[in-house]
Formats: C-alpha cells, sequence, structure tokens
C-alpha cells in the first residue's frame, strides 16, 4: 500500500501496543482503566494461585509485576467495597476487632480452619484511599514498606473480614469475603462474570472516556508544536454533503480539512468494529468534498480485531500508531494535503 494508506501487517509493524511511560502517568491523574486492564490477568491469577491464607497471598504479590496498591484497588473494586466504606471502617475500627496490649487482629475462619492475623499497621488515622495509595494522585507512587504493611492489612481485611468470627465483625464486613475463592479458578471466573455485569460504583468516575480524552489533547498538542500556527488543529466536526462529521481531531488550513479518529485499545474492544463499519462511508463523503480521513491506531487489543483493523486500512487516507515517529508521519501527511 502507499506511504500513509498502510495495511495492517505495515501499521503493526510500527506499533507501540502499550501504553507509554508518560501517558500513563497522565492518564493516572484522570483515571486508573487502562492500568487495571493491563494489570487484570496477573490479578486474576494471583487469587487463583493463592491458598486462603493472607501470607501466600502477599507472597504471590512479590513475585509478580503487580504492585502492592494496583493488586488493593483491584480486589477494592473485586470486592464492592469502596472509599466510603474504608473510610467507615477506619473509623470504627477499633470497635470491630479485639486488640491484646494495643495490638490489634483478626481472627477468622474459613473452611475447618481458624486462622489469626495480626495487623502490622492498623487502626490509622484518616484511614481511606489516599492512605492506601490507591486514588488518583498516589495511585503511580511505589509504596515505601511501612506502607505496604498498611496494605496487606487492609488486603486481609478484604479477603477475610466476612470470616470473623465475631458475628458482629463479620456482619459489618459481609462483602469482604473474596478469600473463599483463592486457589478456586471456577469461583473467581464466576464472581468476575457477576461483576461485570453490573457498574461497580467503585469506579464510577473512572471511564475509558478519560484515557481518550488524554490521547486527543496529546495529539492535540503534538500536532500544533509539529505544524505551527498556520494550521487550525482541534476538536471538531466537518461539514460534507450537508452532514457534520465529527471527529476526534480536526486539522484544517484553507478550505481544506484532515478528519483524524483515534483508537488505542490495550484490551480487546468492540468499538473499533463500529469505526471499521462506518470507514467506508465516512471516507467516500469525505474525499468528495476535498477532504482527507486520518486513523491513529494502536493498542494490542485493536491488533487482536484483524478484520476490522483490515478494513479501516483499506479506506483510510493515512493510517498511523501511536509513536512519536508515527505522529510524525500523519504531521507530513497533514502539510502535503493542506498546503
Amino acid at each position: 500500500m502507499g506511504k500513509y494508506n498502510r495495511s495492517i501487517d505495515e501499521l503493526e509493524k510500527n506499533a507501540i501496543k502499550w501504553w507509554p511511560e508518560h501517558l500513563k502517568k497522565l492518564v493516572a491523574k484522570e483515571s486508573i482503566i487502562p492500568m487495571l486492564s493491563e494489570t487484570h490477568d496477573t490479578f486474576v491469577s494471583i487469587l487463583k494461585s493463592s491458598n486462603a491464607d493472607p501470607n501466600s497471598v502477599f507472597k504471590k504479590i512479590q513475585e509478580s509485576n503487580i504492585s502492592y496498591n494496583l493488586f488493593l484497588k483491584h480486589l477494592v473494586i473485586f470486592s464492592d467495597f469502596g472509599g466510603e466504606q474504608i473510610s467507615r471502617l477506619g473509623k470504627e475500627f477499633k470497635n470491630l476487632f479485639p486488640s491484646k496490649k494495643d495490638h490489634f487482629y483478626i481472627e477468622f475462619k474459613i473452611g475447618n480452619k481458624n486462622q489469626t492475623y495480626s495487623f502490622q499497621k492498623l487502626p490509622i488515622k484518616g484511614l481511606g484511599n489516599s492512605k492506601l495509595l490507591i486514588d488518583k494522585d498516589t495511585f503511580l507512587k511505589t509504596p515505601s514498606a511501612e506502607e505496604k504493611k498498611i496494605i496487606e492489612d487492609m488486603i486481609t481485611i478484604l479477603l477475610f473480614g466476612a470470616f470473623s468470627v465475631d458475628l458482629d465483625t463479620a456482619e459489618v464486613l459481609d462483602k469482604c469475603d473474596s478469600g473463599q475463592h483463592l486457589g478456586k479458578a471456577t469461583e473467581v471466573d464466576e464472581k468476575l462474570k457477576k461483576l461485570y455485569l453490573s457498574v461497580s460504583r467503585i469506579t464510577g468516575g473512572s471511564t475509558a472516556n478519560d484515557s481518550g480524552q488524554i490521547l486527543e489533547r496529546h495529539v492535540e498538542k503534538y500536532l500544533k508544536e509539529k505544524l505551527g500556527k498556520s494550521f487550525v488543529i482541534k476538536k471538531d466536526k466537518i461539514l460534507c454533503e450537508g452532514k457534520n462529521i465529527p471527529f476526534d481531531i480536526v486539522a484544517a488550513k484553507n478550505e481544506k480539512k484532515v478528519g483524524i479518529e483515534i483508537s488505542f485499545q490495550v484490551t480487546t474492544n468492540s468499538t473499533i468494529e463500529r469505526k471499521a463499519a462506518q470507514a467506508s462511508q465516512r471516507r467516500n463523503i469525505m474525499n468528495q468534498s476535498g477532504h482527507k480521513v486520518a486513523f491513529i491506531i494502536d493498542g494490542a487489543g485493536n491488533f487482536q480485531r484483524k478484520s476490522a483493523i483490515g478494513e479501516i486500512c483499506k479506506h483510510s487516507d493515512c493510517t498511523v500508531a501511536f509513536s512519536d515517529a508515527e505522529l510524525d508521519l500523519l504531521a507530513l501527511f497533514i502539510q502535503e494535503h493542506l498546503k
């Protein structure tokens, strides 16, 4: 295919597949979804391979490539036990758990085995998402040795709180029952199915749309710096044959325009199928009006849908991946078309 209008194989050779570090940091400030997506399989693997014992889980986390706070965030979602409930737990902690010489512990029974876990750091003042390093401002922080102890305490509660031998405590922590699924692959999968059938309140403010907007802002800024002030780069619609066709980014100079669509999916997603179905018609309408269509496509999930990506490549005037070199190629295409 051409210099700009490339095949799926040509595109994949230049793809970066995974979120670059500088964008991960930007996304983490606004949305944790991409990082959760990338580490989902690791989290599930730990659940399936651990025994119903806190130390077994801690060992698996240490052996994996997942951070303590990232594992905890997954577990918070898996347990549907959010920030408000964690904050309430912190305030009621001393009433929920027994202590010996001011050292608190939980005794729980799972299966036929009684276990006692001594809290290393809890209770602490102001327990919440920030102290556990699972909010937007602390999510990227690497936990210190002391912070790991706090997180281990919280992981234990989320896994085994519902099995406390104190019935009042067990009732308050009835959602903290994930420990019963440890080492049981089928049960873990079943719980995940139920979880994904409903929208968790915990991720209500963190949607995939957040990451999409960050990508758009990155591309907009990059193209503005590359192309200079003689080009207009912004999120916009293009009027063609009486229809307003929306694009993630529009590059314009004089009367000519390039409509740019962006898709970066680390996990497979049906959105790309919709874009593929529209690709031929959108390009025909745009070309008839003297405009061009460009796609920025990347992410391991997208390349699992080869048929859809192939259709987009076939009906695009310029198709690039997401590296700086690829965005430079897009800038060159815009300069050539918008002379």
